[in-house]
C-alpha cells in the first residue's frame, strides 16, 4: 500500500502544551468572578437607594439585587468561559463532560464557600472561616484539574 500524498494527509493536531492547559480555565474562572463583581456593582449602583435616608433597608435591597445578579452574571461567564476553553484544548466529542463538571463543582464549592461565611458570621460554627476559604481557593483551581485531567484522557 503506497503511503497518502502530502495533500490528501490529515493535517496534525497541535498538543495544547501544559501551561495552557492549566491557566486558561484559571484565567476563565477569574474573568468570570471580576466581570459578575463589576456587573453586581454596576447594578447596584444603578439601582435607586437614597445615600441619606435613615432607612437602611433601602440600601439593603439595593446590595442584595446587586449581589444576585453579579452571581448569576459570574455563572453565565463562567460557562461561556468554560466552554470557549473546552473548545480551544479538547477534542469534538469530548468537551461537555469536563464542562458540566467543573461548573457544578464550582458552584457546588461556591455553595459551600457561602454557607460557611454566613456560620463564621452567625459564630457557630468556629472552623467556618477556614472551610471558606478553602473553598474559595478551590473555586480557583478546580476547573484546571478538571480540564488537565480530561486532556490527558484523551491521549
Amino acid at each position: 500500500m503506497t503511503p497518502l500524498p502530502p495533500v490528501l494527509r490529515a493535517p496534525a493536531v497541535a498538543r495544547p502544551s501544559g501551561r495552557a492547559v492549566a491557566l486558561l480555565p484559571l484565567a476563565a474562572v477569574l474573568v468570570a468572578l471580576v466581570g459578575g463583581g463589576l456587573v453586581g456593582l454596576g447594578v447596584w449602583a444603578v439601582t435607586p437607594h437614597d445615600a441619606t435616608s435613615r432607612d437602611g433597608w433601602a440600601d439593603l435591597v439595593a446590595v442584595v439585587v446587586g449581589m444576585l445578579v453579579g452571581a448569576v452574571a459570574a455563572a453565565v461567564l463562567l460557562a461561556v468561559g468554560l466552554t470557549a476553553v473546552a473548545r480551544r484544548l479538547l477534542a469534538p466529542g469530548r468537551r461537555l463532560q469536563p464542562v458540566l463538571l467543573a461548573l457544578g463543582l464550582d458552584l457546588a464549592l461556591a455553595a459551600v464557600g457561602i454557607r460557611a461565611l454566613t456560620s463564621a458570621a452567625d459564630g457557630a460554627a468556629p472552623l467556618a472561616p477556614a472551610v471558606a476559604v478553602l473553598a474559595g481557593l478551590l473555586v480557583l483551581v478546580v476547573p484546571s484539574v478538571v480540564v488537565v485531567l480530561a486532556e490527558r484522557r484523551q491521549v
